[in-house]
């Protein structure tokens, strides 16, 4: 894959509640393997940040994939570790 199909093709992140998308977010493939490497994006609502996504993402192999997870563990901190 070279650098055009990379900032062409997207990892999308979708986030449900009892079946309803709470949030979509999209980073393309070549902001992911030029980096850096974590990312931390807020979750809105009315303007409001609820929540947030926060994932170290590098890439070693490039594969079409469909990940669906059912369920995820959640951790809430009142700080962030140093």
């Amino acid at each position: 894959m070279d650098e055009l199909q990379l900032r062409k093709t997207f990892l999308i992140v979708i986030v449900r509640h009892n079946d309803a998308k709470v949030a979509e977010l999209q980073l393309n493939l070549y902001l992911i393997a030029t980096g850096p490497y974590h990312h931390d994006f807020p979750l809105r609502s009315s303007n409001k940040t609820e929540g947030r996504i926060c994932a170290d993402l590098r890439i070693s192999q490039i594969l079409n994939s469909i990940i669906a997870v059912r369920s995820a563990s959640v951790t809430l901190v009142k700080e962030r570790p140093n």
